[in-house]
């Protein structure tokens, strides 16, 4: 399995994981039922335990992480390997501060990034 989703700040709690991978492991895989679980013992509490259950009981292959900017557009997109999936990815690679979407384009490792972090690594 991969697992994709977008990465950004909760709109409605502040918690260790608010969005991205781990949240899509354990809210979207649960489908309906995970979900109103998930959601009933507080998400900022149970997200990451439900999601390292999820790891240790299907294989995963890995994880595409959509990093967006303030303005909900792309900035970065990461794959991760299964272990990241727990991680806050929010912040990997510097704060998403700028507005406008950046240019994308391929780096020498085959990872998907802004043209100007191709240019300066």
């Amino acid at each position: 399995m991969v697992a994709i989703n977008r990465v950004k700040p909760h709109t409605a709690f502040r918690g260790e994981v608010e969005s991205g991978l781990c949240k899509m492991l354990a809210v979207g895989l649960g489908k309906q039922k995970g979900a109103s679980m998930i959601h009933k013992f507080g998400l900022d509490r149970v997200i990451v335990p439900a999601a390292q259950r999820i790891i240790e009981k299907i294989s995963i292959l890995c994880g595409i992480a959509v990093l967006e900017n303030p303005n909900d557009q792309i900035h970065t997109v990461q794959l991760a390997p299964p272990e990241a999936c727990l991680e806050d990815l929010r912040n990997r690679g510097g704060v998403i501060i700028d507005n406008e979407p950046a240019p994308l384009r391929f780096d020498d490792q085959g990872r998907l990034k802004p043209v100007r972090m191709c240019e300066s690594s």
